[in-house]
């Protein structure tokens, strides 16, 4: 009971802190800067420190580390279903009533985080913020808690704390989903370049199809093939890779 108690603080701590860093960042630092770059040079470098200083406090879950790279076709995969992801979560998103109130918010907060496309946005929310949210999420949180728990617990955790970090219950439902895999990623693995490069899909999937009209039906159904497929293609491969890191 000791030491799952201890992952649960361990798990909780470490978004809580990185939150109250963003939002001293926030407040302490003008408006006029903008949201991108304060998270790109203030609040995600602080956040990935505290990421790296928590995970050297135990030792990594393979002899290959936690940064141990995925073969090329682990990468093909993980790409694929990023943009599989993106395309089906955005589309399940319109099918569900949420109450005006919580829409119009989330709408704010879109235009508030998003603001003009620029490169700087593109670095930080397509490159920066999936390292430092893996490092946290997966390389901190989810590490914790798969040492007391069982696997299947610490993939559930960690996506509950994943959504709820996001603030708002769009946000919440539609990244629950995402979460998930991304634990599910990382549990297949143990290293963090898996869920990175998927995460690094998603975001970067988001920000091009921000700017396109609409979704047809086929781009829908070639999502969902794309998200099992690639699914059923990456468990089997980086749990095989896993495994062979574990025999050296």
């Amino acid at each position: 009971m000791r030491e799952k108690l201890r992952a649960l603080a361990i798990a909780l701590a470490a978004p809580a802190i990185y939150l109250a860093i963003q939002r001293l960042v926030r407040y302490a630092v003008p408006q006029e800067i903008g949201w991108h770059v304060r998270v790109l040079f203030l609040a995600a470098p602080l956040g990935l420190c505290l990421a790296i200083f928590l995970i050297f406090q135990t030792p990594p879950p393979t002899r290959a580390g936690l940064l141990a790279p995925v073969d090329a076709a682990s990468v093909v995969f993980l790409i694929i279903l990023g943009i599989s992801l993106q395309v089906a979560v955005g589309f399940a998103l319109t099918f569900i009533p949420f109450p005006d109130n919580v829409l119009r918010d989330y709408s704010q907060l879109m235009r508030t985080v998003g603001g003009q496309e620029t490169v700087v946005g593109f670095v930080a929310a397509c490159l920066v913020v999936p390292v430092v949210e893996e490092a946290l999420f997966r390389g901190v949180c989810q590490r914790a808690l798969q040492g007391p728990f069982r696997a299947s617990t610490a993939v559930i955790l960690q996506a509950l704390l994943f959504a709820a970090f996001h603030g708002n219950l769009v946000q919440f439902v539609g990244v629950l989903p995402v979460a998930v895999i991304l634990g599910l990623s990382f549990s297949w693995s143990q290293t963090l370049v898996a869920p990175i490069l998927l995460h690094i899909a998603f975001n970067s999937a988001n920000m091009v199809l921000a700017s396109q009209p609409g979704i047809g039906v086929e781009m829908v159904v070639l999502s969902a093939i794309g998200v099992a497929g690639s699914m059923i293609m990456l468990r089997k491969r980086l749990k095989t890779r896993k495994s062979e890191d574990e025999k050296r």
